[in-house]
């Protein structure tokens, strides 16, 4: 065989098999797939004891169906890719597809299962994968993973207890939508760029322990978040380490928008008409 053809037909195979990983039987299917076809969705940790071919598992959080009175243990089974899907390790919280047959049940998954790194889990999608809060799972699910419309609004004062600032969030669909709310870390964050365009720096200053949790609106209904003032720094947000805010001078021009993130994470996140403020 011609040495050049050789190389053509290498690149080639190479250019297939990264272009369409998602080819590989290993892969799991579609998440919104996967929680269809299966009895039971779960966030749970598995116990440390497997025997009989047995495990069992904690769940910490039902998604979808019904937990056996006797608890919820799951029957091993090959992957797709060969090897045997249990034990899983008792140090790990899962999301777990988990199907009935007869008296057994065992996982939908063809090959992993889905763990998270700081409550973030990154799930298949059609081609790509989704990233998104453990909290939003339900929502997630319920919407088929269509991410909701929403509007963003920010408002602000300055009183001599510090910087006031307000967050108004429009459902713009024509159903109740859950979002992740706005007191999470996380959940949005201001950008601020001066009258030259260049993007200011916030400062962080206050480490905080935040509610957390879903927030409900419904059809066309708006949520309006007050955010305490506890500094003198305008347009306060909360990272994923602590409060941060924008010293802003006086007699300046600035552009300020807000990113929302409605599950939590990177997927789906909305971004506000730029403002523009003044001191």
């Amino acid at each position: 065989m011609h040495m050049k053809y050789i190389k053509t037909l290498i690149i080639t195979t190479f250019i297939l098999i990264t272009n369409n990983a998602f080819a590989c039987k290993c892969v799991n299917p579609d998440i919104n797939e996967l929680f269809d076809k299966s009895d039971i969705v779960v966030l749970a940790t598995p116990s440390k004891e497997f025997s009989n071919d047995k495990q069992s598992v904690s769940v910490h959080k039902l998604i979808k169906g019904e937990i056996p009175q006797t608890g919820l243990f799951l029957n091993q089974q090959n992957s797709s890719c060969g090897y045997p899907q249990l034990p899983m390790s008792h140090e790990q919280q899962y999301l777990l597809f988990v199907s009935k047959s007869g008296e057994e049940y065992k996982l939908s998954s063809r090959c992993y299962n889905y763990t998270h790194r700081k409550g973030i889990f990154n799930l298949r999608m059609g081609d790509e994968y989704v990233n998104m809060h453990g909290n939003m799972l339900g929502p997630f699910f319920n919407s088929k993973g269509k991410s909701p419309k929403i509007d963003l609004y920010t408002s602000y004062s300055a009183n001599e207890k510090g910087v006031e600032n307000w967050l108004s969030i429009t459902n713009l669909e024509e159903r109740e939508i859950e979002i992740f709310h706005p007191s999470n870390p996380q959940a949005f964050t201001f950008f601020v760029i001066d009258q030259y365009g260049n993007v200011v720096e916030p400062k962080g200053y206050a480490k905080v322990s935040p509610k957390g949790g879903v927030l409900t609106i419904p059809a066309g209904g708006i949520y309006k978040h007050k955010i305490e003032p506890v500094s003198n720094l305008y347009f306060p947000y909360l990272s994923g380490t602590a409060q941060f805010g924008y010293s802003l001078e006086k007699n300046n021009r600035y552009r300020m928008h807000v990113v929302y993130r409605p599950f939590g994470g990177t997927y789906g996140a909305v971004f506000s008409k730029e403002k523009e403020i003044s001191f």
